[in-house]
């Protein structure tokens, strides 16, 4: 597989779920190898920050990244837009403190995506291999990662909430697109797709 990064820029706005602020988002294309990286505006100052751990500030309901004292959140749902895509290589520029949220899935971004078009790279994606199992929990939850031939997830999540409900599920490479898992056809009166 190779990389891959959009065809042309795009825009997207919206509201932040965290701040409530508005936000405006404009996705750029990229050469290989540059990776995901943010440029954020906003009252902190402005920065460059790469989509990689050593720059995760927060991970309490969101995902914040943060460099310089310039930060962003709520980016998770772009990320695994990008992962579920295979962008390996995008310039977000920022203009607020937190990324919209849509509808609270991933779709927003998948279909900026759609919007933008996908250009496959003249270079190899980076595989990452887990060798060993590994899990790291805080008490509440726990995240299990082990080595596999495909990508496949397990999720559980149990509460005694009276409003919600214990949810299991299981995600694996397929067929199907991102856009079509987040977003299914609708049926018709007759019942056929």
């Amino acid at each position: 597989m190779n990389r891959k990064t959009i065809r042309e820029g795009v825009k997207v706005e919206g509201i932040g779920l965290h701040s409530g602020g508005r936000a405006k988002v404009f996705l750029h294309p990229c050469e290989g190898g540059h990776g995901i990286v943010f440029s954020v505006h906003n009252e902190q100052g402005s920065a460059l920050i790469p989509a990689l751990t050593p720059f995760v500030a927060e991970t309490r309901r969101r995902v914040a990244l943060a460099k310089d004292g310039v930060s962003v959140q709520t980016v998770e749902h772009l990320l695994a837009a990008c992962f579920g895509m295979g962008v390996t290589d995008l310039l977000v520029e920022v203009y607020g403190n937190e990324l919209p949220i849509g509808d609270g899935s991933a779709l927003i971004w998948v279909e900026a995506f759609r919007d933008a078009g996908m250009v496959e790279l003249n270079e190899p994606a980076p595989v990452f291999s887990v060798p060993d199992s590994v899990a790291v929990g805080n008490g509440n939850g726990v995240v299990r990662v082990m080595p596999a031939e495909h990508f496949i997830a397990h999720f559980f999540f149990a509460t005694e909430h009276r409003w919600l409900a214990s949810k299991r599920r299981v995600l694996m490479k397929r067929r199907t697109t991102l856009r079509q898992r987040l977003h299914p056809p609708e049926l018709s009166v007759s019942g056929k797709k």
